[in-house]
């Protein structure tokens, strides 16, 4: 499978880790799978925590709002189509 990551989304994950190289830093990728070519775009990267995370409610929280805000940026970009 190969991986191919936006110029944004590279940048997003580098200046990130820069940042605070002496702590994990940790994310969510998005992107889309063309199934044909076997390939992963990488569109953008969304940091979550630059802290070592054993606490998996605050990640539940965390991803909870991501995908809160994606079907929220989804179905406004549906409504100026239609």
């Amino acid at each position: 499978m190969k991986l191919r990551v936006s110029p944004r989304a590279y940048a997003k994950v580098l200046l990130h880790t820069s940042k605070y190289p002496h702590k994990a830093v940790n994310g969510v990728l998005l992107g889309d799978e063309n199934l044909q070519d076997g390939e992963i775009y990488v569109l953008d990267a969304i940091p979550l925590f630059h802290i070592c995370l054993g606490l998996a409610p605050m990640l539940e929280v965390a991803l909870a709002r991501v995908r809160k805000t994606l079907i929220y940026f989804i179905d406004s970009q549906f409504d100026q189509v239609m």
